[in-house]
């Protein structure tokens, strides 16, 4: 009896797992995470061709986590960098969560918004910097167009001044 118990308990177990992920994989969140799956070159500036970089997306840990991986080579910084970005929608707080980590050190967490009428990914993050002792709020906007590549636009702010913008393209790699 109690192997009879233990058994169907594994099978319910296996089943809800299997509907999770069946939920999960047709949701809002997911789907609109997914449009970072791919290869992506990525591109800084147009005038700059020294500063560039590539960006590989893909579902991680069985599809609850999108994965981005990427290398960039800027003109100004010594050293290229590498990163990794974890994100996730978060269906109780009805947002996205994303970690990014940087091979200088630095890390990032964010939260975003998505607005389908413009397609338009809203981060939002916080930082205080021990050395300037300022909280910089940093906010980027993913725009996704038509013809498949992603605009990228961060603005940085220290309480109402900026401190800092950059902007990149991101294509699809064929």
């Amino acid at each position: 009896m109690t192997r009879a118990l233990a058994f169907v308990l594994s099978v319910c177990i296996a089943f809800t797992t299997a509907a999770k992920e069946s939920t999960q994989s047709t949701s809002t969140g997911h789907d609109v995470l997914s449009r970072h799956v791919g290869n992506w070159d990525v591109r800084f500036d147009r005038n700059d061709p020294f500063s560039v970089g590539t960006i590989t997306g893909q579902w991680a840990l069985g599809g609850a986590y999108l994965e981005q991986t990427g290398e960039f080579v800027a003109r100004l910084v010594p050293n290229n960098v590498t990163i990794k970005t974890l994100t996730k929608y978060d269906e109780g707080e009805n947002k996205f969560k994303r970690w990014t980590f940087l091979s200088n050190g630095r890390e990032l967490v964010s939260l975003g918004t998505w607005e389908p009428d413009t397609n338009t990914m809203t981060w939002v993050s916080e930082k205080y910097e021990p050395l300037s002792k300022r909280t910089i709020v940093a906010t980027s906007t993913e725009e996704f167009r038509a013809d498949g590549t992603v605009m990228v636009s961060t603005i940085s702010k220290d309480a109402d001044r900026e401190v800092g913008r950059s902007s990149q393209l991101r294509t699809p790699r064929k």
